[in-house]
């Protein structure tokens, strides 16, 4: 419902247009102050509709506090384009452009909105020719932010806010050294021409020194291009690639974060903003951004989004509260249109294999590196790992059951009673490196990577479980960190590396070593820790908010008239 302000919220309007997030252009504070009086209110509850997507509206909103979201809701499932907190514009493409709604805006939290009218906008553009630029800017700012491409593991629930890389300045420093090899060449070849050398002396003198620089200055410059920083509305990211020997990913949720250091380095630095921003977390070590690019704006970012994602995880509490007192008090509340921030935790089996299922036997000789049952992954080592380890056994295996199969089938009966004694040495032979390689097969099957839902287990077993089996078991409750790496150019190639698991203690620590894929190892594991913190918090919400229901239900009925019989 739309309604005319107080005089102490016209005072606080004011307040914020001041401070806006994207400061408003005018040069008269006095057009701040009429567009305050022209505004009037909307009080919205979380879950709310602000603007349906399609519709013919033209109104402008101003979010004075709580937050909205916008998501394209044109398809079978939402996507999410941007989150909108205090102190910013909401809508200004239909007033603007005079289309329908690009997206639908709802509330997820309880909001208070200023509001302007088609002729209250057309009237602002009147006052000052820089404003149509601005909200052209603001309109164009939010859409290249909604088309932003996505990076490895991104989240459905989650906005790219930034994404950059390291400072030019970071590579000409790297560019230093090719240039000394190449001033060498070319100085080796003009003094070669001088003193008279053939010309074929003086081209491979000058050339190789050449060709050397400007291969590593490609390699240089690839590697300076392969850096990425990454801020969204949940998580920092770092994703370090390092041409020829593979990756590494740290990453920290925003809402532990702590503090943000930005080391100030000489004149040049601070004129070209070109600094390396650290990030302290709650537990969780930091995160190292070096040579990074308008450091200060990115830091900037980090605060911000942080502030949203904690009033965002509030809002969700308050929700919960809410929803148990009007069940208690038999009211109700308004759902979210949106699906809340939640991950589907769906088994993907895209990449179980060509057969879905494998019976008995089959299924335990089939060298699979992931296997889904139920809510339960298990990961084993790479197929290079099985390989290693069978190779030999597995090669033997095959030469005498080909050797068996000729003799049964081939071998001339001339050949009289030392026939039968050959077919049998070949059949026993066979026999016996069947059971050498399925003991390798075993021993590589015992090495076990499992995460449940809420849960991680580490087996590390021998073949048959003769020499033992070791199995450690940790919660997500103690995960503070998950990172993993690639640690070379073969293990590049084929895709192999180790997520590393941080728990509260270092001895605690979890590695999934020569695990294949381990990006989308370490995405499933970051979803499934997400997840269960997440579960665990609200459950902890709703014991509170049941308390409370149970409070102020007796309160409740405590203050119900009594009814008497007549």
């Amino acid at each position: 419902m739309i309604r005319d302000m107080t005089s102490e919220e016209l005072k606080e309007l004011i307040k914020a247009l001041r401070a806006c997030r994207q400061p408003i252009p005018v040069g008269d504070d006095q057009i701040l102050i009429d567009l305050a009086e022209r505004a009037r209110i909307r009080d919205v509850l979380r879950g709310d509709i602000v603007i349906r997507q399609g519709e013919e509206t033209s109104e402008l909103y101003f979010v004075m506090s709580g937050q909205l979201r916008a998501a394209d809701t044109s398809g079978d499932e939402p996507i999410l384009l941007n989150y909108h907190a205090a102190r910013a514009f909401v809508g200004e493409q239909s007033p603007l452009t005079g289309l329908p709604r690009a997206a639908t805006v709802d509330a997820i939290s309880d909001s208070k909105l200023a509001v302007w009218d088609q002729a209250s906008f057309d009237w602002l553009l009147e006052q000052d020719d820089r404003m149509r630029s601005y909200f052209e800017d603001l309109y164009q700012h939010r859409e290249t932010r909604a088309r932003r491409r996505p990076f490895p593991g991104k989240q459905w629930d989650e906005v790219t806010v930034s994404r950059t890389g390291k400072h030019p300045l970071t590579l000409i420093g790297s560019m230093l050294l090719p240039l000394v090899f190449l001033i060498f060449g070319l100085s080796l070849g003009a003094l070669l021409l001088v003193i008279g050398a053939s010309r074929t002396l003086v081209t491979v003198a000058a050339g190789v020194p050449a060709a050397f620089a400007v291969l590593l200055g490609v390699l240089n410059y690839i590697d300076w291009r392969n850096d990425e920083y990454i801020i969204t509305s949940k998580r920092a990211i770092h994703i370090e690639r390092y041409l020829l020997r593979g990756r590494e990913r740290d990453e920290a949720p925003l809402i532990r974060i702590q503090d943000v250091t930005i080391a100030t380095g000489g004149l040049l630095q601070r004129v070209l903003d070109y600094h390396d921003l650290t990030i302290q977390t709650a537990g969780a070590g930091n995160i190292k951004f070096s040579g990074l690019r308008d450091a200060r704006e990115v830091r900037d970012n980090i605060f911000e989004e942080r502030t949203k994602a904690v009033e965002r995880r509030e809002a969700s509490d308050q929700a919960t509260i809410r929803r148990t007192l009007a069940r208690r008090m038999g009211t109700s509340t308004p759902e979210v249109s949106i699906p809340e921030e939640t991950l589907d935790l769906t088994p993907d089996t895209s990449d179980e294999g060509i057969i879905p299922w494998f019976p008995g036997l089959l299924d335990y000789l089939v060298p699979r590196t992931r296997v889904i049952e139920g809510d339960t992954i298990t990961w084993r080592k790479h197929w290079v790992i099985w390989l290693q380890k069978t190779w030999w056994t597995l090669l033997a295996l095959l030469v005498l059951l080909g050797l068996t199969i000729v003799a049964v089938l081939f071998l001339p009966d001339q050949v009289g009673t030392a026939r039968p004694a050959i077919i049998v040495f070949l059949v026993l032979s066979t026999l016996i490196a069947f059971v050498l390689y399925l003991y390798q097969h075993d021993g590589w099957r015992r090495d076990a990577y499992i995460v449940t839902k809420n849960r991680i287990i580490d087996v590390e077993g021998t073949a048959f479980r003769l020499g033992g089996e070791e199995r450690r078991e940790g919660s997500f409750d103690a995960v503070q960190n998950i990172t993993y790496d690639i640690p070379g150019f073969f293990e590049n190639l084929v895709n192999m590396g180790s997520v590393t698991i941080e728990t509260a203690g270092t001895a605690a620590t979890f590695s999934f070593d020569d695990v294949l894929n381990p990006s989308a190892v370490h995405q499933e594991v970051v979803n499934r820790m997400v997840a269960f913190q997440e579960m665990r918090r609200r459950e902890e919400q709703e014991q509170q908010a049941s308390m409370m229901g149970q409070w102020f239900g007796e309160y409740y009925d405590l203050q119900k008239p009594e009814t008497t019989g007549s």
